[in-house]
Formats: structure tokens, C-alpha cells, sequence
């Protein structure tokens, strides 16, 4: 299969996931976390690269992928156009800091459990699952949940999330070429994204499948397992 052709570098969210199924059915192979989590064996050699990037495979870890959304692509996106500076294109969904602390809220703190529970348990144990959960902090809101609050930072916490997606989305507007960068806003459909790949529109409506709803929870909840 060909490198990477396709990068959605935004924080996840139930767009994102949307714009998964619609590579899906573009004739993308799309790489996430949750395809880690169902591959924990996978997680040492991402973790790896977390905590060694000088020494990245790119094209043996995405094997067998042409596109990659969320997490942990949207950590490793500098890293990723740097291996693909010809062939990758990147999507950003934007949406106001909000909207999307709204779409992801109700997850977050079960992330956040889980990944102290983990934390906890790291001395006893050095499975594939301890691992997956290593990277889940090292990658999930840009390492956020790795981060000691500051002294004298008396920001909310919901104040100091929504102040890292707003800076994630600044970053990505400046780093990445326009020429190879596609913004997307939550009512879009196939037409532009089609045209920025270079695919013919499908002739089903564009995937409207997760919303702030109990699908997009459930779709979510493995990585709180």
C-alpha cells in the first residue's frame, strides 16, 4: 500500500470520526487509537517513537494504512509531513473550543481514570495493555493529561483543555502548507473534501453517524477499558 496520503491532524471528536467513515468509503485504509487498542502488541513501537522520533520507521509503523485520524497521527503530525512532504494531505476540523469540549466532555474524565489507574499499576505490570495506556497519556490532548498544572495557573480544568485544542489548531495553520491542507467546519459535506483529495463524489450522503450521542460514547468507551 501506498505511504500515508492522508492525515487528519485535529483533536478527536465525533466529526472526526465521521470524516473517518468517509475515507472509509473513499477507498481509505484508516489507522486510530482504537486500532491500537485492538492491537496492543502494536502500542511499544508508537511509545517508542514518543519517547525516540529521530529513530521512526514511519513507513513500518503505518503499514498497510494510506490515511490516519486522531490520535496518535495528530501528535506525530510534524513528523508525519516531514516523512511525506509530497504525497500526505492534511485535514483540520475546526470547530470553536466549545463546541468541542461539548463533544468530548463526558469522555475525557473516564480517559483520564483510566490512564491513573494504569499509572498506578506500572510497577507491576508490563503487558501490551499498560503500554497502550502509557501512549494514550503520552498522545491524548497532546500530553496534556502528562502535564502538572502549573503553580498559580487558576484556570478550570475544562478552561486549560480547551486552551490546548485552541492552540493545536493555531500550530497546524502555521505549520502546515496550505497547499496540502484542507479545513473542514462540522455542516461540510463531499464536495470540498472530495476535490482537495481528488476523488470522485460518492453518490450516498456523507456519514453523519456520531453526534454528541450515546453512538459516539459507545464508539469511544473501549479506550476507557
Amino acid at each position: 500500500m501506498s505511504p500515508l496520503q492522508v492525515i487528519s491532524a485535529s483533536f478527536l471528536s465525533p466529526e472526526s470520526k465521521n470524516l473517518q467513515k468517509a475515507l472509509d468509503i473513499l477507498g481509505y485504509n484508516c489507522h486510530d487509537i482504537n486500532h491500537l487498542h485492538q492491537h496492543p502488541e502494536n502500542c511499544e513501537a508508537f511509545y517508542k517513537v514518543h519517547t525516540n522520533r529521530e529513530e521512526a520507521d514511519w513507513d513500518n509503523l503505518y503499514d498497510g494504512f494510506d490515511a490516519a485520524v486522531d490520535w496518535p497521527a495528530s501528535y506525530f503530525y510534524k513528523e508525519l509531513l516531514f516523512r511525506y512532504p509530497t504525497t500526505a494531505k492534511v485535514i483540520i476540523i475546526e470547530k470553536e473550543p466549545d463546541e468541542w469540549y461539548e463533544s468530548v466532555k463526558d469522555i475525557l474524565p473516564r480517559i483520564k481514570e483510566k490512564i491513573q489507574q494504569h499509572n498506578n499499576a506500572s510497577s507491576v505490570s508490563n503487558d501490551h495493555k499498560n503500554t497502550f495506556h502509557q501512549l494514550m497519556k503520552a498522545v491524548i490532548l497532546n500530553g496534556y493529561f502528562n502535564d502538572q498544572k502549573e503553580a498559580g495557573d487558576n484556570r478550570s480544568e475544562e478552561e486549560r483543555i480547551k486552551q490546548v485544542y485552541q492552540d493545536h489548531l493555531v500550530e497546524l495553520k502555521k505549520v502546515i502548507p496550505v497547499e496540502h491542507l484542507h479545513i473542514m467546519r462540522t455542516d461540510d459535506g463531499w464536495e470540498e473534501l472530495c476535490k482537495f483529495l481528488g476523488k470522485e463524489i460518492p453518490d450516498i450522503p456523507y456519514p453523519n453517524t456520531f453526534t454528541k450521542t450515546d453512538d459516539f460514547l459507545a464508539k469511544l468507551d473501549l479506550l476507557t477499558k
